[in-house]
């Protein structure tokens, strides 16, 4: 825990750093990319992403822009047992204003840290610690430690293959592709076996869910659509409503837990279309 604080200590903005712009960032390794935006001493910068997330409205033409870059640290074991972490700085460069149509170069104003983390691949060793920040989750602070714990549930509901759960996987991702390939055959061998063979039981697909690369866990919410967990998987026992929460994984999957105290009662996997639709 101290290594950590001390990680969180070190992250800050350079203050003396160079203007760039985000096409020079691009062109930038991480390590490059940390000792031009971060304080002296930083922790190693294994990784980058540059500008905004998603689709973004464009602004108006005459505003200020504030661009974004985001670095991420090296992981390491976590405090939390089983897990390993990392932390995410997010810097935003100083407002600037499109001079024909291009933006000028920008110096680093601020950051956030943001935690990361991921359960461990083999073992929580540095090595086997390391991934893409996709695969890390922020945990959420008004139930971090619930989430770890319900992370190692599944974990060894995994290892014992299932049993005492109800499981069931709707594949949409095979059925999407089998769907295409119907309509263009000639793109076969661009889609390997594993995209077009459907999982067909939820044992299978608790033996293939990507624990290691768990991206988001919530509170499930009967709001999201239904394809998830289903009405009577949440219907109340005694006059209270059970706990239920959704993961997300591997860019592809989605689960809907139930649990009942510290036990998993069930779990409904959804391998998904990816975006975009």
């Amino acid at each position: 825990m101290l290594t950590l604080l001390l990680m969180i200590a070190t992250v800050d903005v350079r203050q003396d750093g160079p203007a760039i712009t985000l096409e020079q960032a691009k062109a930038m390794t991480p390590a490059e990319l940390g000792d031009a935006l971060l304080a002296p001493n930083h922790p190693p910068i294994v990784e980058a992403s540059v500008g905004p997330i998603g689709m973004m409205p464009p602004p108006p033409p005459e505003s200020p822009i504030q661009s974004e870059i985001r670095l991420y640290t090296a992981a390491q074991p976590s405090s939390e047992k089983g897990f390993c972490e990392k932390i995410q700085a997010t810097v935003l460069l100083d407002p600037v204003t499109r001079i024909n149509g291009t933006l000028p170069p920008a110096q680093a104003a601020r950051l956030t840290n943001t935690k990361l983390y991921r359960w461990a691949t083999n073992g929580t060793t540095s090595a086997s610690c390391e991934g893409k920040h996709y695969e890390f989750f922020e945990a959420q602070a008004d139930n971090a430690q619930r989430g770890f714990e319900v992370i190692r549930f599944l974990v060894a509901l995994q290892q014992k293959h299932g049993a005492g759960a109800t499981l069931s996987i709707d594949d949409e991702y095979a059925r999407s592709n089998r769907a295409y390939l119907s309509r263009r055959p000639s793109d076969h061998a661009n889609f390997p076996k594993e995209a077009t063979t459907s999982i067909t039981n939820g044992r299978a697909a608790l033996a293939q869910f990507p624990i290691t690369s768990i991206s988001r866990i919530d509170a499930y919410s009967e709001s999201w659509p239904s394809d998830l967990l289903k009405w009577k998987d949440l219907a109340e026992v005694n006059g209270a409503k059970p706990e239920a929460v959704r993961l997300f994984a591997g860019g592809l999957w989605s689960a809907g837990i139930v649990l009942s105290s510290d036990k998993i009662k069930t779990v409904r996997f959804v391998r998904e279309i990816p975006p975009p639709f």
